[in-house]
């Protein structure tokens, strides 16, 4: 009853302002009826009767005027009147009304206790939920959304339970299941429309740039509420006409008004059930986030993920949606983002920053199948690597690329990986590193399997001496299996290189001074021989992006689990270097458009470059054997050389100037060798003589066309 003053005086002005005119027009109708034949004093009655309505106010004595209004209609219903009924009836029906107004005024505070009881509301649980969903339904009552949950907190106080205690259990735990299914219902709606405004904010993006802002749109709601605006809207001037930047104002104003009401509504207490309206809201938001993350690189085709700078478009929209639910209501929503993003795109067998990388895997995660996507992407026969742009591809078969197959461009290049380096951070690139390595256990396997059985034929290689060298070296078998699986490590340690590189990039611009610091500790370290960095050193520095297989331990391990045998160590440089007279040689051939390989054997380099400093046990170790590999290779080709002038019949496929190229690749990348290792035992004049070749024979090619 605090509120019937507001009410009486409600009554009142209906009275003054309503009924007062339609007196008035009736009195008219009546005088015109009767004519001069009214006697004066009945006429004098009713204008005193309509001077009251229209100045009526709440100090009135309303009794007197109540008891006025019924004597006159008591007069005008009988006969002393001489009126008709059927002349004195519109003017009854109004006095009647405006006598029943009047007893309001009167007894308003008795038809608040009377009418204000909403005890009853438990019975009729159909109508409560068809009252609940058409006020969800209807954007005007957005901001009355709360108003029915608001209902249940008075139940108690209007139901006298004291002498029913098992109906008083049935009502308490009914009111809560009402509320339940109220606060449901608006953390729904507030989700839709969320959603809803998401996609907005995404399409405006795509199609307006970055013009369109949140800050924008609020000042636009909210300061120019009800002023009309000139000023021309972003995109009005495209063929779309500003229709996105329109649609997600409305948007804003749905999603607005949700989350004003439960704002304003922050506890309710029904009965002993406390209803925390934020954490209901935190909860929803934060499992329709979950959601979104765990499927931010989904597509229709499961066999694939979207594109890292789509994805990045969806994180970004995302968080300007959770930016402007932040605006309006006091939610933590970074913590929202952070969470979900730290859940989905990290995994905790995968290590942490400054510590080893382990294998064990755990499924489940988002971040396990975005590294095994890429792991079945760049192991694909049809994919290709380029050094010169520094991405991998697809391979055209027949002028066209193979029906199924997507582009690895759009998922390597290094704009690309930065995107994805962007949405899951430096966890994320430890645990995709993770899965990609963990899947090379196999191959390098398989590497100590052929290691092993072509033992004693490596041990007996001579590469210096030429006829001892052909008779053992064709005695090496299975050279194309292992060189088909050092391309295929070689691919995967690039890819783990171009991701490295893009996440350098990122932490350059977004923490420089952090960048500056490993930048500073990697070239001290180089700079002085004699600084060994430790095992946690080692790691932070390549958790932070830099290539070095010298301090990737977690790379480190995987090898040495494998190669634990020092005669196994002493035969990789031979190995690597009899795969020159393997088949796949015969048809490899040396691409100066891209300078890669056609059949992709530039990913050997990463390998042995990576694998020999892995499993070396000190830097003097891993320059010898690099050194071995080197002059073993000059020899090789040397050896080879000789037969394909002598034009023998079984060197005639291989093509020596590729191999030079291959060998001259190597050491430009290689680190602690200058190139007067290998022209040592590789004349100058010989390479350089070869390489020639090959790029005379692109130009009378194109000259022929």
């Amino acid at each position: 009853t605090r509120h019937a003053g507001l009410v009486k005086e409600y009554f009142v002005e209906y009275i003054r302002d309503i009924d007062a005119v339609k007196l008035e027009g009736e009195i008219k109708k009546l005088f015109h009826l009767c004519g001069p034949d009214m006697e004066i004093t009945f006429r004098e009655i009713l204008m005193g009767l309509l001077q009251k309505a229209r100045t009526v106010s709440t100090k009135e004595n309303f009794s007197q005027i109540r008891l006025d209004f019924f004597r006159v209609i008591t007069w005008l219903s009988c006969r002393q009147s001489g009126l008709k009924f059927h002349e004195a009836q519109p003017l009854l029906t109004l006095l009647s009304d405006m006598y029943s107004h009047f007893a309001n005024v009167l007894q308003t505070e008795q038809q608040l206790v009377k009418n204000a009881n909403i005890g009853g509301i438990i019975w009729y649980s159909m109508e409560v939920t068809k009252v609940v969903k058409w006020t969800l339904s209807r954007r005007y009552l957005f901001s009355s959304s709360m108003t029915l949950l608001q209902f249940l907190s008075h139940v108690k106080f209007d139901l006298n339970l004291k002498f029913c205690p098992d109906e008083q259990n049935w009502v308490i735990a009914q009111t809560s299941k009402y509320g339940e299914y109220i606060l449901k219902q608006i953390c729904d709606a507030v989700i839709k429309h969320f959603g809803m405004m998401q996609t907005w904010v995404e399409y405006n993006a795509n199609i307006l740039g970055p013009a369109v802002q949140i800050s924008k749109i609020n000042s636009i709601i909210y300061k120019k509420k009800g002023i009309q605006d000139n000023t021309p809207q972003p995109g009005i001037e495209s063929k779309y006409g500003g229709k996105g930047y329109t649609d997600l104002q409305v948007q804003c104003q749905n999603l607005g008004r949700l989350l004003g009401a439960v704002r304003g509504c922050k506890q309710v207490q029904v009965f002993k059930t406390v209803f925390n309206t934020h954490d209901w809201l935190y909860e929803a938001l934060d499992d329709h986030v979950s959601g979104l993350i765990q499927n931010l690189f989904a597509t229709k085709d499961v066999d694939t993920i979207c594109r890292p700078s789509e994805a990045l478009k969806k994180l970004k929209s995302l968080q300007r949606t959770l930016s402007f639910v932040e605006q309006h209501i006091a939610l933590n929503t970074s913590d929202i983002l952070r969470g979900n993003v730290l859940k989905h795109f990290t995994n905790t067998s995968a290590g942490v920053i400054g510590q080893d990388l382990s294998l064990q895997m755990k499924s489940g995660s988002v971040i396990q199948s975005v590294g095994k996507f890429y792991w079945s992407l760049i192991t694909k026969d049809c994919i290709g690597f380029s050094p010169l742009k520094m991405h991998f591809y697809t391979r055209l078969v027949y002028g066209k690329k193979p029906k199924g197959e997507p582009d690895a461009e759009y998922y390597t290049s290094h704009p690309e990986l930065k995107d994805l380096c962007h949405i899951v951070g430096p966890y994320g690139v430890k645990a995709i590193q993770s899965v990609v390595l963990s899947n090379l256990n196999n191959n390098i396997l398989e590497i100590k399997r052929i290691l092993a059985e072509n033992g004693m034929f490596l041990s007996q290689l001579d590469f210096v001496d030429d006829k001892t060298w052909w008779g053992n070296v064709v005695k090496v078998q299975e050279k194309d299996e292992f060189l088909t699986t050092a391309i295929q490590i070689g691919r995967c340690l690039r890819f783990i290189s171009l991701l490295k590189a893009a996440q350098r990039t990122v932490q350059d611009s977004d923490i420089p001074f952090v960048s500056q610091i490993v930048q500073l500790v990697t070239r001290r370290i180089e700079s002085d021989g004699k600084i060994v960095p430790g095992r946690q050193l080692c790691n932070v520095l390549t958790d932070s992006g830099v290539e070095d297989p010298m301090y990737d331990f977690g790379v480190k391990t995987i090898f040495a689990r494998i190669f634990t045998s020092n005669v196994t160590l002493s035969h990789l440089p031979k190995m690597f270097a009899c795969l020159f007279l393997s088949q796949i040689w015969k048809t490899s051939r040396f691409q100066p458009d891209n300078e890669g390989f056609n059949t992709g054997v530039e990913a050997v380099i990463t390998s042995i470059q990576t694998v020999i400093p892995a499993v070396s046990k000190n830097e003097n170790e891993r320059i010898s054997m690099l050194k071995d590999f080197v002059i073993l290779s000059a020899y090789a080709l040397l050896h080879m050389n000789s037969k394909v002038e002598s034009k023998d019949r079984d060197m005639r496929d291989y093509h020596i100037p590729s191999m030079m190229v291959f060998m001259s690749k190597f050491m430009e990348s290689c680190k602690g060798l200058s190139m007067h290792v290998l022209e040592e035992c590789l004349p100058f004049t010989l390479m350089r003589t070869k390489i020639i070749e090959i790029y005379e024979k692109i130009q009378n090619a194109s000259e022929e066309k």
